[in-house]
């Protein structure tokens, strides 16, 4: 009992002294100087107005003519192979990306059809590509009870995606995808709701060529009724993510896959700070998390539900205060770092 007891407490001190280590890292590689001046290689994406939410009638098939099913099953399933029309937005314009069918058509997924649903998509990630210059966009598509991921990559200089997969694999029927980072091994970190959106969340590896959903859950241990999401690299390469949990803050972590726990031999997660705005904790998740070439943390967030929404800088130096420094009419933000 009481080795037991010095490792968890040996555990615990590591862990504090990890997160003392990682926030002087992190504060110590940042501009602290707000600016207002257009940020370089700021990229957003929305969806377009096409792409609307719309409800779909209850179907029972003993009471629905097989007419009347057909086209539904065919709209799923044209939803499911292609991708969402997406805006395009940095601080010149807005250029609309056309849809395109994935690679990978008819990969299956559950389909039930005699459920009233709720027929949507949203973008759940935006991050530059494994080249740093292509983008791509993780979207989640909800249609007749099914939910359908997909990695859709895009050239900023083109109105045409090159390549766009459905991802499968999960270990959940209602699993989505909910951010994605390229890494260094060719392949992308991902972080997977396995409820359609809510917690739990794990951590996945995602091979962009085929869409294949590996999970994570030997890569670490995510809180069980927190939310995870906007991961991102910072220049020197460690990732980060947000979090919030129970206790209605959000904050940052970083996600360390190279200094493994010495109790779990999982990689440690460390929250490093809390965010706030106006001296309030910050109650809801932002929408995303960029990091500039220079070390300048950037987050896009709607805290007071404005019509569009805002990019702030985040104050690294242990307060986590986000100061607003322009809008964007995007749903999802990154920086490309050329």
């Amino acid at each position: 009992m009481n080795l037991r007891i010095r490792r968890r407490r040996f555990g615990q001190l590591a862990l504090a002294s990890a997160a003392t280590a990682a926030l002087g890292s992190l504060a110590s590689k940042v501009n602290a100087q707000t600016t207002t001046a257009a940020i370089s290689g700021l990229v957003g994406v929305g969806l377009t107005t096409t792409n609307t939410s719309s409800t779909q009638p209850s179907l029972t098939p003993s009471l629905t003519p097989s007419s009347v099913i057909s086209p539904i099953i065919g709209n799923v399933l044209t939803l499911a192979n292609n991708t969402p029309t997406i805006n395009l937005v940095d601080l010149s314009g807005t250029k609309t990306i056309a849809s395109t069918t994935v690679d990978n058509p008819g990969t299956i997924f559950n389909l039930v059809n005699n459920a009233v649903s709720t027929q949507s998509q949203r973008i759940a990630s935006l991050t530059p590509g494994l080249d740093g210059t292509t983008l791509v966009t993780a979207t989640v598509t909800h249609a007749q009870n099914i939910a359908v991921s997909q990695l859709t990559f895009i050239s900023p200089n083109s109105t045409q995606p090159s390549r766009a997969v459905i991802l499968s694999g999960f270990t959940t029927p209602n699993a989505v995808i909910e951010s994605v980072l390229a890494m260094q091994n060719g392949q992308y970190l991902g972080i997977v709701s396995l409820n359609g959106g809510i917690p739990p969340f794990e951590l996945a590896m995602i091979d962009p060529d085929t869409g294949k959903v590996t999970s994570g859950k030997q890569l670490a241990d995510l809180k069980p009724d927190s939310r995870y999401s906007n991961l991102t690299n910072a220049p020197d390469g460690s990732i980060y993510a947000t979090t919030l949990g129970r206790e209605g803050r959000t904050g940052v972590v970083k996600i360390d896959l190279n200094n493994k726990s010495l109790i779990t031999g999982k990689a440690t997660i460390v929250r490093i700070l809390d965010l706030s705005i106006n001296n309030e904790p910050l109650d809801n998740d932002v929408l995303s998390l960029a990091f500039s070439s220079t070390g300048i943390l950037y987050a896009l967030a709607n805290p007071t539900r404005q019509q569009t929404n805002s990019v702030y800088t985040v104050d690294t130096n242990n307060k986590g205060t986000l100061t607003p420094v322009t809008t964007i009419g995007a749903q999802k933000i990154t920086i490309l770092n050329l």
